[in-house]
């Protein structure tokens, strides 16, 4: 029986723990343990940004998953949910090929419930409704080494690594346009704001696919929990010219910059210095997960090919000392290259071995 036709299973019949799909009822649980296994420290208090991000994720107009999309571990004598994940829905661009992606995210397990294979039998329900669904991928983020278990590789580079000092910005010249300003995007902006990403993202080998049910998702936030967003349009001499999006809670010395995308006819250099000075004024506003220092400076989540990092230049950019990947689980790779072949058979005929017969070992 699949996981998708099966909708419980007891997993340990002497604690009486069972395997089940999630409902809606199941909100405040999920989110109470999350909180727990997300804290900072063993002695800090529940991490309220994840406990908001949980709840948020049981909405049903989430674009990504629903109430259901939760495998959970239920302790059935006392109706604690002891270890849990969810599966989004996503898509993947490679070249012109889109393809669907699944992807567990949230993974927690009470401490006292650890080293029991109870995560193993999650993933295996996760990969099984991906597999039903139609998902050719599977990819998650977070612990280091610790997916590889569930049969994940890491495939495919996180956009990060980079920082910007507000204290290496030089002092504004005389004739430097100062007019750049940053105005909250509102939900209006959506259409123009996913238009504006979509023809970017071509700019990536691998790319999200969004569309503007995502951006409204994202614009319709109050920018509380631990993965949403403070979306700002940038104009410039009085013209709306792009977006930037901050994440919208400060952990550490750095404001995080999630997007940012200006208009192909906009000149990338003039704006930069002036943009970054008023980034800095928005860090100042953005909340703190504890009290801290000033923000010193920007982390720039943009991937490592992004305009802006050229214009910026080793002068003002800082390398992170340590970036990060994602993990990718393929289980049937000739299915998947069947799926890309268009792609790939493209970039074979443009390349050095265009008209070559014979084995090419890769």
């Amino acid at each position: 029986m699949t996981a998708e036709a099966e909708q419980s299973r007891v997993l340990a019949p002497d604690e009486r723990l069972r395997l089940r799909w999630s409902t809606v009822a199941d909100a405040d649980r999920v989110a109470q343990l999350v909180a727990q296994v997300f804290r900072e420290s063993a002695t800090a208090g529940a991490d309220e940004r994840t406990k908001r991000y949980a709840r948020a994720l049981f909405r049903e107009a989430h674009p990504t998953l629903g109430p259901e999309d939760w495998a959970v571990v239920e302790n059935i004598a006392s109706g604690e949910i002891v270890a849990c994940s969810c599966l989004m829905r996503n898509t993947w661009r490679y070249g012109t090929v889109t393809f669907p992606v699944g992807r567990p995210e949230l993974v927690a397990t009470d401490e006292r419930y650890r080293r029991r294979g109870l995560m193993r039998s999650i993933f295996h329900w996760l990969h099984e409704r991906s597999r039903q669904r139609g998902d050719l991928v599977q990819g998650i983020t977070g612990i280091p080494y610790f997916y590889r278990q569930f049969g994940y590789e890491y495939a495919q580079g996180l956009p990060g690594g980079h920082r910007v000092y507000f204290a290496d910005l030089p002092s504004p010249s005389p004739v430097e346009s100062k007019e750049v300003e940053l105005r909250p995007a509102v939900i209006e902006d959506a259409p123009a704001l996913h238009t504006l990403v979509e023809s970017n993202s071509r700019r990536w080998v691998v790319a999200a696919v969004t569309d503007t049910e995502y951006w409204c998702h994202r614009l319709s936030h109050p920018g509380d929990s631990d993965a949403d967003w403070r979306i700002f349009t940038i104009w410039f001499s009085g013209e709306k010219v792009g977006f930037v999006g901050f994440r919208a809670l400060r952990e550490r010395s750095f404001a995080q910059v999630r997007l940012l995308e200006l208009r192909e006819e906009v000149n990338w250099r003039a704006l930069t210095i002036p943009l970054l000075r008023t980034c800095q004024d928005i860090a100042k506003t953005l909340p703190v997960t504890r009290p801290m220092e000033a923000p010193v400076g920007v982390e720039l989540f943009l991937g490592q090919t992004h305009p802006f990092l050229t214009v910026l230049g080793p002068s003002l950019l800082h390398h992170k000392p340590r970036a990060y990947a994602w993990y990718v689980r393929v289980a049937d790779l000739p299915q998947f290259i069947q799926r890309i072949a268009p792609v790939l058979d493209a970039r074979l005929a443009a390349s050095s071995l265009a008209g070559y017969s014979g084995d090419l070992l890769v």
